[in-house]
C-alpha cells in the first residue's frame, strides 16, 4: 500500500512539473497573428508602406512596450494603436547600419490572453534601387519583433504609383479611389490629420485588402523577415527587355531545332541501307517519338514565358494569354498525333502506336528530370 501511495505522488509531481514546463513555455514571448502591408513606390525608389500588426498577448502578464525591427533608414510618420483603444502611440527610434529599431510604449497595454493592434505609416527612402537600363529593383522586407515567438500570417501588397510599370503585377487601386496607391504627400498630410477623421480611417481600413502585387506567408519565426522582390519602371520595353530578348532567343531555338529536328526524321526515313529490318524501326520509332517530345516541351515552355509575359503587361489581355494557351495545345496535340500517324502510313500501325506512347514516355520522364533540376538550381529560400 505505501509503494502504490509512493509512486501516486510520484505521478502527480512528474504531472505538476510538465504544467509548470507548459506555462513556461507560454511564457516565453507573445503572438503576431498578422502582419498587413500596402507598400506603395514612386518614381524615386521611396517606398511608402502602411502596416497593420496584431497582436495576441499570450504572456502570463499584460504587454505595455513593443519594440520593433524595421529594415532600412525609416521615417515614421504615424504609429497609432487601434485595439484595445484608438490612440497615438509615442515611441523612440534607434537606428543601426541596415534597420532602424522602434520602441512603442502602448496607451493601454494589452492584457493577458487578449488581442491588440499596431498601425505604422513610415516612410523607407531610396529603398528600391536603380538599374542600368533605368529601372528599379526592390527587395521589400517585413518587420521583425524578436520578443514574439511566432507570427501566424502575412500578407504584402506592393503597388506604384500611375504612369509607372510594375513586373509581376499589375498597378490597382482599392475599393476606394485614391487610396490604392498612397505618395509621399498623403502620407504627410496623415501627421496633421486626426485618428478619428475619415481621411486616415480610409487609409488604415484599406491595408488588409491592398491590391497590386500580393505576396502572402505563413508561420514565420521572430527572426524571419519576409522578402517580396519585384522591379517596376516608367519604360515597359525596358522592364522587359531581358524577358523579350530570352523569348526570341528561345523562339530562334525552337525553330532551329524544329527544322533540324524534321529534316533528320525525313532523312532517317528516306534512307535506304541494307540494316533495314524491325530492330531498326524500333529505333527509327525510338528516334521520333524523343524528337516530337522535345519539340512538345520546347513549344509550351516558350508559349508560356510568351504568355507571363503578356499577363505582367496588364490584365487586360488576358484573352491574348487564353489564345497563347490555345495555341500550346493545338500545336502539343500536332506534334503528339501527327508524327506517329506518319510514321503508321510508313511503318504500319504498330510503329505508329508505339511512336505515340514512347512520345508520352519521353514527356514524363523530360518533365520529371526539369523538375529535379529546377529543384535543385533553384531550392527554396529562407530569409533572415
Amino acid at each position: 500500500m505505501k509503494k502504490f501511495l509512493i509512486l501516486i505522488g510520484l505521478a502527480l509531481l512528474l504531472t505538476l512539473a510538465q504544467m509548470n514546463i507548459a506555462f513556461a513555455a507560454q511564457s516565453d514571448g507573445y503572438v503576431h497573428k498578422n502582419h498587413y502591408y500596402a507598400v506603395s513606390f514612386d518614381g524615386e525608389g521611396d517606398a511608402i508602406v502602411r502596416a497593420q500588426i496584431d497582436i495576441e498577448n499570450t504572456l502570463n502578464q499584460p504587454r505595455k512596450w513593443v519594440d520593433l525591427e524595421i529594415p532600412g533608414q525609416v521615417v515614421i510618420y504615424k504609429a497609432v494603436q487601434e485595439s484595445p483603444v484608438r490612440s497615438p502611440v509615442e515611441y523612440s527610434k534607434t537606428l543601426t547600419s541596415n534597420a532602424t529599431i522602434l520602441h512603442l510604449e502602448l496607451k493601454e497595454s494589452i492584457p493577458m490572453n487578449s488581442q491588440g493592434t499596431i498601425v505604422l505609416f513610415y516612410k523607407i527612402p531610396r529603398y528600391a534601387k536603380r538599374d542600368l537600363v533605368g529601372n528599379y529593383n526592390f527587395d521589400f522586407k517585413t518587420i521583425i519583433d524578436k520578443d514574439a515567438i511566432l507570427i501566424e500570417n502575412l500578407r504584402v501588397a506592393v503597388n506604384v504609383q500611375e504612369g509607372l510599370f510594375m513586373k509581376g503585377g499589375e498597378a490597382k487601386v482599392d475599393y476606394k479611389p485614391n487610396i490604392g496607391f498612397m505618395g509621399e504627400m498623403a502620407m504627410s498630410k496623415t501627421m496633421d490629420v486626426s485618428i478619428e477623421s475619415p481621411y486616415y480611417r480610409d487609409y488604415y481600413y484599406s491595408i488588409r485588402n491592398a491590391q497590386g502585387l500580393v505576396k502572402t506567408a505563413r508561420n514565420l519565426d521572430p527572426f524571419e523577415s519576409f522578402h517580396v522582390k519585384g522591379n517596376y519602371g516608367e519604360n515597359w520595353l525596358a522592364l522587359y527587355f531581358f524577358d523579350l530578348i530570352a523569348g526570341i532567343i528561345g523562339a530562334a531555338v525552337l525553330i532551329v531545332v524544329s527544322v533540324l529536328g524534321f529534316r533528320q526524321i525525313t532523312k532517317v526515313f528516306k534512307t535506304k541501307n541494307t540494316t533495314k529490318g524491325k530492330g531498326n524501326d524500333y529505333v527509327q520509332s525510338a528516334l521520333v517519338a524523343f524528337g516530337s517530345a522535345i519539340a512538345i516541351v520546347i513549344t509550351n515552355v516558350v508559349l508560356f514565358f510568351t504568355a507571363v509575359i503578356v499577363s505582367e503587361f496588364s490584365y487586360s489581355l488576358q484573352w491574348i494569354v487564353l489564345l497563347i494557351g490555345l495555341l500550346g495545345i493545338l500545336v502539343s496535340f500536332g506534334l503528339l498525333f501527327l508524327p506517329s500517324l506518319y510514321v503508321s502510313s510508313k511503318k504500319g500501325i504498330i510503329q505508329g502506336a508505339l511512336v505515340f506512347f514512347l512520345t508520352i514516355f519521353f514527356l514524363i520522364a523530360i518533365s520529371i528530370f526539369l523538375g529535379i533540376a529546377y529543384t535543385v538550381l533553384f531550392p527554396p529560400r529562407i530569409y533572415y
